[in-house]
């Protein structure tokens, strides 16, 4: 049986809006990967200056934070390595 990820069922979790905004791109995303590129520019394409200069840090840092708090509520967040260059890909998953 396939696992359909969905935001509402996170609406009770203790999210700052940073990673609420991460969660929703991964899950439209899912089962893709995304770069933290995509995932920035998901979150800010909505402004005209693109976002912050530190909006790649500002997503890693979240998905760390993600990663510690998501587990209790059945997810996660896993890195994946692809193509050259080894560019992080992270992807919303079910915890096993």
């Amino acid at each position: 049986m396939d696992v359909v990820p969905s935001v509402a069922a996170l609406a009770d979790v203790p999210l700052d809006p940073h990673q609420r905004m991460i969660v929703a791109a991964l899950v439209k995303a899912f089962p893709r990967h995304m770069t933290a590129e995509a995932i920035a520019n998901s979150i800010y394409r909505h402004r005209a200056d693109g976002g912050p200069e530190t909006a790649l840090q500002t997503v890693r840092v979240q998905i760390s934070r993600l990663r510690r708090a998501l587990p209790a509520y059945g997810w996660t967040i896993p890195l994946g390595y692809r193509g050259r260059g080894n560019i992080g890909e992270y992807r919303w998953e079910p915890v096993r």
